[in-house]
């Protein structure tokens, strides 16, 4: 019989699967340390305030987002915004206990996972950890500010680490290409621009990655994970395409309608362009050795994630900027330097932004990066998932709070019982503070209807057989320079014309629905309309109500402005008459709207009310040359 022996090892290959066992542990050690610092740099930065609702334009629609989530509202049917069905998830407020804590939940894991991206990569980046740290730490320490764009980022981050590094094996490349599809979906239920963004970043990577199998892996998990979460947040799928071209008209529509240019913030654009260009230029040059489709993928998604970044800090030219400057401050961690000299130039970008990013906050610098209280405040707000009665008396403190501040009359919420209420133009907290049915209009709030189709939406809302029985509309001046009225014109127009004042106040106006009132509008004038020149507005009968549509349409080049960053100038007409007479900015895709410019004022109303206009005479301000109609459209007395 032979007999059989056993091959042993040789030494020199035990020893190499000893060591690639230690690599292996090593680097599962490593990966546990990089986590656990994250975790711990999310806790140390975690912004005490967030739970507390406010009122306000901002405070409001976060409300507003919550209170849509827990009363299962359509969206693209009921209510229409940019942030979809998990909108939510990026404001952990106490407005509902379940939706407090999905979004503390979220929050909170999408924080992490940013940080986390910023320490791994960082590491890669510089070769030290020391370096990635203090850099993750102070980013995280000022994206508190803007958390819905946390989302977009994070997509970003992930994009840009895993193209440069992409996974070894087939196996993970679709595993990472199926997870980042679940990504995408979410994020494009959260918000649809940071979706859109979401899309484009994570298909290229997807498709550097694997190609044609892991790009239709990550389209499939997107899509499934999209059709799952749209269904589970109560929503019809023939609603879906209505939400998206909603939210496209918001979308188009911001630049115009919500531009702004903060005094004393100019200096800004000369700290971002230059730090957005050099880190362009330089990551160009890091890559310059990498295979052209990978290079090309790399430099097309950096660059689109600056720009949007861009966008989103200087559209709005005011406290979003420190967002858009500490974007540019953490990305050199996600950039693979392999030269000493590059590496060092990552650093001084990533010390220039973030040193410019906390120049530009309101916050004290001391109390920014300060981490004490913080982890206390991340427990005891994370305990409140959990404990009713904790957040019962939170509850009851906020509404106190803002009860002190809205002090909505008793005769009104009254009269409102448990009816429906719309709140116009932005006071939704007024909703969740007293408890009241609410029931918006499509654009929720006004500031939002920044194009005709968008206020069409609304007005025909109210005109139609499921409108709110009262709408509460706040005595709001101006905003942004915009006249109230005019910021959603024939969502005013209509309730003009189908709704009556029942009580009011110096702050506040009830209005309930009645039967139209209006008849048919007619033409009564026309003129041509030159910068600087009053043009006399026609007189109507005493039963009459007054608009004018002004017909300008933007060249091509202002239209491309727009599209890629803003408009240079928005319209703006100053108004003379015993009300409302000053100056008035109103976005160029509103101008062909009905523009009330005289109403007769209802009985009951208090003294010169902003919601309406004596107005005798307008100038253009800009555009330099415009047409204008005049309209009357007749009004019985309810």
């Amino acid at each position: 019989m032979q007999e059989t022996t056993t091959t042993q090892p040789s030494w020199a290959v035990e020893q190499g699967r000893r060591i690639a066992a230690f690599w292996r542990a090593h680097r599962a050690l490593r990966l546990v340390a990089m986590v656990a610092v994250a975790l711990a740099i999310n806790v140390m930065t975690w912004p005490s305030l967030w739970v507390s609702p406010q009122d306000g334009l901002d405070g409001s629609w976060q409300i507003a987002l919550h209170l849509a989530a827990d009363q299962g509202m359509a969206f693209g049917r009921e209510i229409g915004f940019t942030y979809g069905p998990l909108g939510f998830l990026v404001f952990p407020l106490l407005v509902t206990g379940p939706t407090y804590a999905l979004a503390f939940i979220a929050t909170f894991a999408m924080r992490a996972l940013l940080i986390l991206g910023l320490v791994v990569g960082g590491r890669r980046a510089f070769g030290n950890g020391l370096i990635a740290v203090p850099i993750a730490y102070v980013g995280a320490a000022l994206f508190f500010t803007f958390p819905s764009e946390i989302g977009g980022l994070l997509a970003l981050v992930v994009a840009l680490l895993f193209i440069q590094q992409p996974c070894r094996t087939r196996r993970w490349v679709l595993i990472s290409s199926g997870l980042m599809g679940v990504a995408t979906g979410m994020l494009l239920l959260i918000k649809l621009d940071g979706g859109i963004i979401a899309i484009a970043v994570l298909g290229v990577t997807a498709w550097v990655q694997g190609r044609g199998r892991a790009f239709a892996v990550w389209a499939g998990s997107g899509v499934v994970t999209t059709s799952v979460l749209w269904l589970a947040t109560g929503n019809s799928p023939a609603d879906i395409p209505r939400w998206i071209a909603w939210s496209a008209e918001i979308v188009s529509g911001y630049s115009g309608a919500t531009m702004l240019e903060q005094p004393g913030r100019a200096w800004e654009y000369a700290v971002f362009l230059p730090l957005a260009v050099g880190l362009l230029a330089l990551s160009a040059y890091a890559w310059r050795t990498r295979p052209m489709v990978q290079r090309l993928a790399l430099s097309a998604v950096l660059a689109l994630g600056v720009w949007a970044t861009f966008k989103h800090g200087f559209v709005r030219h005011d406290s979003h900027a420190p967002f858009a400057i500490a974007s540019i401050g953490v990305l050199p961690a996600v950039v693979v330097w392999r030269e000493p000299a590059l590496r060092i130039a990552g650093v001084v970008l990533a010390i220039v932004g973030l040193f410019f990013a906390i120049q530009s906050t309101s916050e004290p610098t001391a109390h920014l990066l300060d981490p004490r209280g913080r982890p206390q405040s991340a427990w005891i707000q994370a305990e409140m998932m959990a404990d009713a009665s904790a957040r019962a008396d939170e509850y009851a403190v906020d509404r106190q709070r803002l009860r002190d501040r809205l002090k909505v009359p008793p005769a009104i919420l009254r009269r409102i019982g448990k009816d429906g209420v719309h709140i116009t133009p932005f006071e939704v907290a007024v909703a969740w503070t007293y408890g009241l049915n609410w029931h918006p209009l499509p654009q929720f709030q006004s500031f939002s209807t920044g194009t005709t189709a968008l206020d069409h939406v609304n007005g025909d809302a109210l005109r139609g057989s499921s409108a709110p029985r009262y709408v509460l509309r706040a005595n709001v001046k101006r905003t942004d320079s915009q006249s109230p009225i005019w910021q959603s014109p024939d969502e005013n127009l209509a309730l003009l014309c189908r709704y009556v004042p029942v009580v009011s106040t110096t702050r506040w106006q009830l209005l309930e629905r009645s039967v139209n009132r209006c008849g048919a509008p007619m033409l009564i004038g026309m003129a041509e309309a030159r910068a600087g020149r009053p043009v006399n507005v026609p007189r109507a009968g005493a039963g009459h109500i007054v608009f004018a549509r002004v017909h300008w349409s933007p060249d091509i080049g202002e239209r491309t402005l727009s599209v890629l960053f803003k408009p240079s100038r928005i319209p703006e007409i100053r108004l003379a008459g015993a009300w409302g007479k000053g100056r008035y900015r109103i976005p160029a895709a509103l101008l062909d709207a009905p523009l009330v410019l005289r109403a007769p004022v209802p009985r009951g109303m208090p003294a010169r009310p902003a919601n309406l206009l004596r107005t005798e005479r307008m100038t253009l301000i800009y555009p330099p040359q415009a047409g204008v109609d005049f309209y009357e459209v007749p009004i019985r007395p309810r």
